[in-house]
């Protein structure tokens, strides 16, 4: 360990060259068109937003910031052989990729697909390369795939830790088809942060500014277990990054299962999670045990009672509740109050009630999950009862 390798956090030179770089600000914007794009789905859907944004991009980005400065005091205690220009092709592919799936845009598949074209460059000769790229190929066969892929995997144990602490902010309700033919509600749970990183070269301390981000579909779990298994998987898919690039330092071939891993691990960890899920029983469907809740406006009296998504109506003053049909019927009987029966995740009920005003919404701003009972055209009337 060379002796300028101190404490990231004192050299802040190196920190204001972060605040600066062009990438620590496309970072941002990247973090801030997640929500842009949340928003601008719920007002097409839903005629408003869900959720409001600055609270959700505040969090965001403290929790970013938060992991990049604990990232970079474990990063200090190697010294990377890393360069700016490697960085900037990351950028490259990071910014085409993500303009096709938010998923992405996270460092791993930059990294990744950076890793994969070195290993390429580094079996063809020069001779075989056209003059006017051969300045890009001698850059490209120098880069060190194993830090790279090792950064990759260090990163994903942040990406572990942010999912743990700020995976379930601002999920986004959805509409999937079943193994069944029938459509069903769930919920993405997906997030993009932006990490400050500083890691020590030997030319000095090198700001690397980062995307994490992850994506998982919710139809059959509380969401506090899907976000635990989305990150153990984040955790598990780091553990086997670093162990195929420890290995492959003594058997050179497995440096190429590496880089493959890097990009197709992480693709598959959403894949099959999302094959797993249409194949699982649906959790937030509605049907004859009540109306399962995919959203909630704010500022209408569902939201004022506390009613949140994923819970389960199942009554409302006296009328056994499966659709939004239901409660209007409830409204009609009882045009000044509601109480209602709120199942929550953990299946504990409770009682909510309020006074219905003039110019309340007769839904109470509920959005219904779609479930089997859409597809039964059985009067409301014969409602079963839970």
């Amino acid at each position: 360990m060379t002796s300028w390798l101190a404490f990231p956090l004192s050299s802040p030179n190196t920190w204001k060259a972060l605040l600066v770089h062009p990438l620590w600000w496309t970072a941002l914007v990247c973090m801030l068109m997640q929500f842009v794009f949340k928003g601008l789905r719920e007002w097409r859907k839903y005629g408003r937003r869900l959720d409001p944004p600055t609270p959700l991009l505040l969090r965001t980005f403290f929790w970013g910031a938060v992991g990049g400065g604990v990232c970079s005091v474990f990063a200090s205690f190697w010294q990377w052989e890393v360069r700016p220009m490697e960085l900037w092709w990351i950028w490259g592919w990071t910014v085409v990729l993500g303009l096709f799936r938010l998923r992405w845009a996270c460092a791993a598949y930059g990294g990744g697909l950076l890793a994969l074209f070195a290993l390429l460059a580094s079996h063809v000769s020069a001779e075989q390369v056209p003059p006017e790229w051969l300045d890009a190929w001698r850059r490209l066969s120098m880069v060190s795939v194993t830090d790279w892929l090792y950064l990759i995997g260090l990163l994903h144990v942040l990406e572990w830790l942010l999912i743990r602490l700020d995976g379930l902010t601002g999920f986004i309700p959805e509409t999937v088809r079943h193994r069944d033919g029938y459509i069903v509600g769930g919920f993405r749970l997906q997030k993009l942060w932006a990490v400050p990183l500083v890691v020590p070269t030997a030319g000095g301390w090198l700001p690397l500014p980062l995307l994490l981000g992850f994506s998982r579909l919710n139809l059959s779990m509380i969401h506090q277990q899907q976000k635990r298994r989305a990150s153990t998987f984040a955790l598990l898919y780091a553990l086997i990054l670093a162990g195929l690039t420890w290995v492959s330092t003594w058997w050179t071939p497995l440096i190429w299962a590496a880089a493959i891993f890097a990009v197709v691990g992480h693709e598959a960890v959403y894949l099959v999670g999302k094959w797993r899920e249409k194949r699982r029983e649906p959790r937030f469907a509605s049907h004859f045990r009540g109306l399962s809740v995919l959203a909630v406006l704010p500022d209408t009296p569902a939201s004022q009672m506390g009613i949140r998504p994923g819970e389960r109506i199942t009554r409302m003053n006296g009328v056994h509740i499966r659709t939004v049909d239901d409660i209007r019927l409830a409204m009609q009987k009882s045009p000044a109050y509601c109480k209602l029966e709120v199942v929550d995740e953990l299946g504990e009920t409770r009682l909510v009630q309020r006074a219905i005003y003039e110019g309340d919404p007769s839904d109470l701003g509920v959005i219904p999950s779609p479930g089997p009972i859409n597809r039964i055209s059985s009067p409301v009337s014969e409602a079963v009862s839970p």
